[in-house]
């Protein structure tokens, strides 16, 4: 994996890891008030969101990185496997 492709995985992976951690920990105020939707977090804390998200991206980039690198996951021996199949 070149430094490039690796930068562009752990993009990928840290927006889709965001959505995943946004409704963690997420509390409602008790009494609803006029004018404010109902499923408004009451403080959320950005920066533990940004720290999880990391973290997490972080960890799932390990896993990725070590199968890509191990020649577990090889999406060019996929490709080439593809190719020998279409031309049966």
């Amino acid at each position: 994996m070149t430094i490039s492709s690796g930068i562009v995985v752990f993009v990928i992976i840290w927006w889709v890891a965001i959505f995943a951690v946004l409704p963690w920990n997420v509390k409602h105020p008790a009494v609803q008030e006029k004018g404010i939707m109902p499923g408004t977090p009451l403080a959320p804390d950005f920066k533990k969101i940004i720290l999880h998200t990391t973290l997490l991206a972080i960890v799932l980039w390990l896993i990725v990185f070590a199968l890509v690198e191990s020649d577990i996951l090889s999406f060019t021996r996929m490709a080439k496997d593809f190719a020998t199949q279409d031309k049966l």
